[in-house]
């Protein structure tokens, strides 16, 4: 009886380290390389800048629908620009993040002037911090 329950046991911890193993690989594989972190954040710049940028002021109901329609022209602008000037873009977020890999998952620091955008890879998605 003792003999099949350290086998039992031994094949247990055999199991949960080779579980262990397969999910590790799965971090491994889908940890995110530098490159792939620029294109997702060289996106979201653009994003943010086109509302930052295109945001509607409050107006009154009858501006609404000039106001409106500015907004989709500066969206179709601002995005026409940020795709004519992606490739600088992302040589510039490029040059300003420090990657650091750990192996099963990656760190991102993208120093803009006056902020600090801290982001986690991991699985194949980002996810900021800050």
């Amino acid at each position: 009886m003792m003999d099949q329950d350290r086998i039992d046991g031994g094949y247990r911890v055999k199991n949960g380290l080779i579980a262990l193993l397969v999910i590790a690989g799965g971090f491994f594989v889908t940890n995110p390389e530098k490159p792939t972190y620029v294109d997702y954040a060289s996106v979201r710049f653009a994003e943010t800048a086109t509302e930052a940028i295109c945001r509607s002021p409050q107006l009154p109901g009858w501006a609404r629908s000039i106001t409106s329609s500015m907004q989709e022209v500066c969206r179709g602008t601002v995005e026409t620009g940020t795709n004519f000037g992606k490739e600088p873009l992302q040589n510039f977020i490029n040059g300003i993040t420090e990657h650091q890999n750990f192996l099963l998952f990656s760190t991102y620091t993208t120093k803009f002037p006056g902020r600090t955008v801290k982001t986690v890879g991991v699985l194949g998605n980002f996810f900021p911090l800050q």
